[in-house]
Parts: C-alpha cells; structure tokens; sequence
C-alpha cells in the first residue's frame, strides 16, 4: 500500500522543505515548518537536526533571519523561540520585507525632505579705531576703497 499511494510523497516534502519560506507570522511559519519535519521524519530517522535547524533560519524574514543566526542556535526549537522572541520585539513590523540585499538606510530611517540652507552674509568690514591724538597727524585715508582681493 505504501509503494502504491505513497510512492512519490518523501520527494514531494523534500522539495517543500526546500522552498518554505516565511510569509506572514513566524508563529504560523513555525507551525508549517515543524508539520514538514514530522512528516519527513516518518521516512528517516538518521537526518541531522542542524541542517534542519539551518533550513528553519534561512526561510525567515532577513530582518529575523540577522538576529537569529547571531545567536547561533544549536536546535529547532531554540531557533523557533529566537524567531518568535525577535518578531515579539517588533523587528518585523518597522522593515518592508523582500529579499535580502533590498535593504537602503532610506526604506529603514525615512529623513526629512532636504532643503538647501542660505549662506551666510559675509563678516562686515570694521573702521579701525582712531585715536583722539592722532587723528591730525594721519593722512586721510579713502575708506570707500575696497580690498581688490575682496
């Protein structure tokens, strides 16, 4: 019965666990992604439950999947808790999801419109002080002259 109804099913979850990809929540994420491994594991027993692990971290959202692996969590069900813990934090309600390397400074910290700024006025000439003394001594000097290099 098994060779008859079930015979291509194991390459049919294995071609699922390669393409799952978080959508919406990580809690329902979690759920289908967990569904898949225990169907998988009907049919093997000897899979290594790190790359199961790591196929878990790689479908998340980048924002998630960042803060995730830092962690480097050694089984399913820590990744699981990180992944839930991160989305609790609010991580992934502040970043437009897409694909990894779609991330600009701009879609994350929106700034203000820029507008150019005025310059400022050049510093004013100042007349030197005079003495009372030597006010009649000094030859008159045009002040109207201006400095070419100015």
């Amino acid at each position: 019965m098994h060779d008859r109804f079930d015979r291509d099913q194991h390459e049919l979850l294995i071609r699922q666990l390669f393409s799952i990809r978080q959508q919406t929540t990580v809690s329902n994420y979690v759920k289908h992604f967990t569904e898949l491994v225990d169907q998988l594991s009907a049919y093997s027993n000897s899979t290594n439950p790190v790359y199961y692990t790591m196929r878990f971290i790689d479908g998340l959202f980048p924002d998630i999947k960042a803060v995730v692996l830092v962690q480097r969590p050694k089984n399913l069900d820590t990744a699981c808790v990180l992944a839930l813990l991160q989305e609790e934090a609010g991580a992934s309600g502040t970043i437009k999801h897409g694909r990894a390397g779609d991330w600009n400074s701009a879609s994350k910290f929106p700034l203000p419109h820029k507008t150019a700024l005025p310059l400022p006025l050049p510093p004013r000439a100042e007349k030197p002080a005079v003495k009372p003394g030597l006010a009649s001594s000094a030859p008159a000097t045009s002040s109207t002259t201006a400095d070419p290099k100015l």
